[in-house]
């Protein structure tokens, strides 16, 4: 990989349609492949789906030249694909102070709006082909489109609790992340090392993961999943890298493998691995982030940086520092050939291969 160019003042970008989209703050203008789209947008607020790219004004969302259901679309979207959109309202519940959402379906098929119950505290969405899950901290809800009924429910309550290893004292186990749908199973990463696979028909747990044979980073936490949302799903298998390890675990028979990358790490002057976050895979490549040692010309400082990891030889393979800025959680994207990366100046660096 070698630098193509930078963008600088962007706000946010993401790769659709195989297409560059991003919004530059100055003025909140919206670019498709360099070309102005638009200007004063939402931050956050745009989308394709199929072909067309919607984008929010003053609350209200519009798709090429016309109205797009402002009734529907007034205030936000959580999720979209190409059959139906995920839309809540929310507000305070008086009682506990909690955020209860509205939520509804749209379907893009008959243009016909579902209402669900009110939940809370939605904040994970994923669907395949006509099921849809939902997820709170406390709850997984499965929904079949395109009525949206409910098909069932699982409450994390009856798993009961566990000893949280960093605050010493018991807690309640709440869903991290939805990793993703392999063969009709809803994978889910729980706070912090445990991930569970639930039939996506019946919510009835199939397999469960927590330990990591004989993988030691600290005294409290050995042989455990260091951080169970840290992990992409990629053909039958959950990758993840962390500190300065890669984890693997094969869905198809369930074991788990680790490998210490100390040896490359030290070589190219890596200290410690950031989460993975949906970070892309372009086989056998991985593309991670990570802090890089103290500089020997900048004591007390660190660079951030971006890196190549062969996934088969578990060698770094390409590296970039970022000198100028820091990437905080930024992930790095990637698309026909290319990888982009956001840092904490707004600064959008795009790679492309040698």
């Amino acid at each position: 990989m070698k630098i193509n160019r930078k963008i600088p003042d962007i706000i946010t970008f993401n790769i659709s349609n195989q297409k560059l989209l991003y919004a530059k703050n100055s003025n909140k203008s919206l670019y498709l492949d360099d070309k102005h789209i638009d200007d004063d947008i939402d931050t956050n607020e745009y989308f394709f789906i199929k072909d067309i790219l919607y984008r929010k004004k003053g609350g209200t969302f519009y798709g090429k030249e016309k109205l797009f259901d402002s009734s529907f679309l007034g205030k936000s979207v959580n999720h979209q694909d190409s059959s139906f959109i995920l839309k809540s309202d929310t507000e305070l519940d008086e009682e506990d102070f909690s955020i209860i959402s509205n939520y509804s379906f749209f379907s893009l098929l008959n243009s016909e709006k579902i209402y669900l119950s009110r939940l809370k505290n939605i904040i994970h969405c994923i669907n395949k082909s006509n099921f849809v899950f939902l997820g709170s901290d406390k709850n997984i809800y499965a929904y079949t489109l395109p009525n949206a009924n409910l098909l069932w429910e699982f409450d994390l309550s009856e798993l009961g609790s566990y000893f949280d290893t960093f605050s010493r004292e018991e807690k309640k186990y709440e869903v991290a992340k939805f990793l993703g749908i392999w063969d009709n199973q809803l994978l889910v990463a729980l706070r912090e090392h445990i991930i569970l696979s639930l039939d996506i028909r019946t919510g009835k747990i199939v397999q469960k993961w927590q330990n990591i044979e004989g993988l030691f980073y600290d005294d409290v936490t050995k042989d455990l999943i260091p951080k169970a949302s840290s992990f992409v799903l990629y053909k039958g298998k959950l990758i993840g890298a962390l500190y300065k390890f890669y984890f693997e675990i094969d869905l198809s028979n369930g074991t788990t493998h680790f490998t210490d990358l100390s040896s490359t790490m030290e070589e190219n002057g890596i200290l410690s691995i950031y989460p993975i976050n949906d970070n892309p895979i372009d086989f056998p490549n991985i593309y991670l982030t990570a802090m890089m040692k103290e500089q020997p010309k900048k004591p007390q400082w660190s660079y951030d940086c971006l890196f190549c990891l062969d996934i088969e030889s578990k060698e770094i393979k390409w590296k970039y520092t970022f000198e100028d800025s820091s990437l905080g959680v930024k992930i790095p994207q990637y698309s026909n050939g290319k990888l982009y990366q956001l840092d904490n100046d707004n600064t959008l660096h795009i790679f492309e291969k040698e």
